[in-house]
């Protein structure tokens, strides 16, 4: 199973459906709900994997089960800061981070259509973000938050994409990273609780924790494939996020979710067209149509995953 999806904790849905209307946070401890995810997830891999503790963890998977754990964190606080519409357009800037770092660190370099498609990627899940009018929530967090917000969202992206450099430079079993991930929130819940475990919890928080969990273990089998069906899954799925945003935070969206859908369907072509997954070379109908050798001798073997 990918563990690339299924590092991703604290939902735009939960978060936003789980504060207080009047912009006062969050009525429950954030980490014990980070901790509640983590716990979740190793019993569920436990429960469905024969081999997930195969092998033996090391400092390595020790060391990005602490940055997930972390990232997992700064996502809530990122939420005190930002508005949701904000916050889902700075949030893809971890698209362009892990470009950087995985040129920096695994020495992978992306090519001119890779980086047109990423950018055009980033163009659409930003116009999710654009709304006509709201019922107040963005106007709820001062100017003065804009920057405090972006930099722990440029922190959260660093986190996640060297944790994902790691993972690529070998790590131990899902079971073991997953187990390390829950003593890393754990730990994290014991240093920084401010409330009891279950204190502020309602039907809503556990049914959307074990809905997310869920829905993670799920896209980590549909979207098992290579990066280009990866980049095609976080793209349906974040849109499908901004839509859902649109309905349950009363946001009236505009033409930019017109404009961002066309521009996702424009970066997935890139994406697919380049690796052939689109058409076949033998085919009847596109068979005859020429091919670009440019890309073809340009193409990387190793895409960064998205993060």
């Amino acid at each position: 199973m990918s563990t690339s999806l299924r590092k991703h904790g604290g939902s735009i849905s939960r978060i936003c459906l789980t504060k207080q209307p009047d912009g006062g946070g969050f009525a429950y401890d954030v980490s014990s709900v980070v901790c509640f995810e983590e716990g979740l997830k190793l019993a569920i891999l436990v429960l469905t994997e024969r081999q997930a503790f195969r092998g033996c963890g090391g400092l390595r998977t020790a060391a990005v089960a602490l940055l997930l754990a972390l990232h997992g964190n700064l996502v809530f606080l990122a939420h005190a800061y930002l508005s949701p519409p904000m916050y889902q357009l700075l949030h893809h800037a971890k698209v362009v981070v892990t470009g950087v770092l995985f040129r920096a660190i695994l020495q992978q370099q992306l090519v001119l259509i890779q980086w047109i498609a990423l950018a055009q990627l980033c163009l659409a899940l930003a116009g999710t973000s654009q709304i006509n009018c709201s019922t107040g929530a963005d106007r709820s967090h001062p100017d003065a938050d804009w920057l405090p917000g972006v930099t722990v969202v440029l922190l959260l992206s660093v986190c996640s994409s060297l944790a994902t450099a790691l993972l690529r430079l070998g790590a131990a079993s899902d079971g073991w990273l997953q187990l390390y991930r829950f003593l890393a929130s754990l730990a994290a819940y014991a240093f920084l609780a401010q409330r009891a475990p279950l204190e502020g919890y309602t039907h809503t928080v556990f049914t959307l924790a074990g809905f997310d969990t869920a829905l993670s273990f799920a896209g980590a089998r549909i979207f098992s494939g290579g990066n280009a069906v990866k980049i095609g899954g976080t793209a349906l799925t974040l849109l499908c996020a901004g839509l859902a945003s649109f309905y349950c935070l009363d946001f009236t969206p505009g033409n930019g979710f017109l404009r961002a859908g066309l521009l996702s369907c424009c970066a997935l072509c890139l994406y697919y067209g380049d690796q052939r997954t689109l058409y076949r070379p033998d085919s009847e109908l596109l068979g005859p149509l020429p091919t670009c050798h440019f890309w073809e001798k340009q193409r990387d073997q190793d895409l960064p995953k998205m993060v």
